[in-house]
C-alpha cells in the first residue's frame, strides 16, 4: 500500500507564474519532510488549467510523522503569509488517499484519472476488473493504480490512474484498447456497479 496525499492549486487568470513558483515551493518542502514528490498539470478534462501536487508515503505513520514536520517548517510559514498578501489562486487540500491496486508509475509521466461514484459494497467487484484491462492492454506500455480517499470531503469514491510514457501512446491506447469491444463489455459491467463521474489527463511535470 502507498499513501498518496493531493493538494489542488486553480491559478488566478494573470497570476499563473506566481502559482506555479509556490507550488513549487511547497513541493520542496514536502519533499523535505520524507515524501516522493511529483507535481502535475491538468492538461484536458475535469479541473484542466488547474496543477496537481502529489505526496507519496510508505505508509499511514510517515504521513503523519511529515505532517508535522511540514507544519513547522519555517520556509512553509513564509509560503502561507505570502500568500495571505497576495493571493494567487484556490488551494484545495490536502486530501488522502491509499493505493488499492497497482502503484505510482514513475517513469509514466502523462496519466488519465478516471473517477467513479462507487457503494463500498461493491468496491472488490469493480478491482476484480482491472485485471481484465491489464490483460487487454497487455502488448501496450501503459501501467495501472486504483486509489480510494481516507481523508476527503468525499468518500464515496475510486479513481483509477492509467499512465502512458507519451500523450501519443495515451491516445493508442485508448484508439486500441479503450474502443475495443472487449474494453466496452467490462465497461457494461463496470457501470452495474457505479458511476464514472469525472475523467481528467494530467501531465507530469515535475
Amino acid at each position: 500500500m502507498t499513501v498518496i496525499s493531493m493538494r489542488k492549486m486553480t491559478p488566478t487568470v494573470g497570476k499563473t507564474e506566481l502559482a506555479t513558483s509556490r507550488v513549487r515551493a511547497m513541493a520542496g518542502i514536502v519533499a523535505r519532510a520524507g515524501a516522493r514528490v511529483r507535481i502535475g498539470q491538468v492538461v484536458a478534462g475535469e479541473g484542466a488549467g488547474s496543477m496537481h501536487l502529489y505526496a507519496a508515503f510508505e505508509d499511514f505513520s510517515s504521513i503523519s510523522r511529515a505532517t508535522l514536520t511540514i507544519a513547522s517548517d519555517p520556509a512553509r510559514a513564509t509560503l502561507l503569509h505570502e500568500r495571505e498578501l497576495n493571493p494567487a489562486g484556490e488551494v484545495v487540500g490536502p486530501e488522502v488517499y491509499r493505493t488499492i491496486y497497482g502503484d505510482v508509475a514513475p517513469n509514466y509521466p502523462i496519466v488519465m484519472q478516471r473517477e467513479y461514484r462507487l457503494p463500498r459494497e461493491n468496491l472488490q467487484d469493480a478491482l476484480s476488473l482491472l485485471p481484465e484491462i491489464e490483460k487487454l492492454g497487455k502488448s501496450h506500455d501503459f501501467k495501472m493504480m486504483a486509489v480510494v480517499p481516507v481523508i476527503a470531503d468525499d468518500l464515496g469514491r475510486m479513481v483509477v490512474a492509467y499512465y502512458n510514457k507519451t500523450m501519443e501512446d495515451l491516445g493508442k491506447t485508448i484508439d486500441e484498447v479503450g474502443m475495443s469491444e472487449k474494453f466496452q463489455k467490462i465497461v457494461t459491467k463496470a457501470n452495474t456497479l457505479g458511476t464514472l463521474e469525472k475523467s481528467r489527463v494530467v501531465k507530469i511535470v515535475l
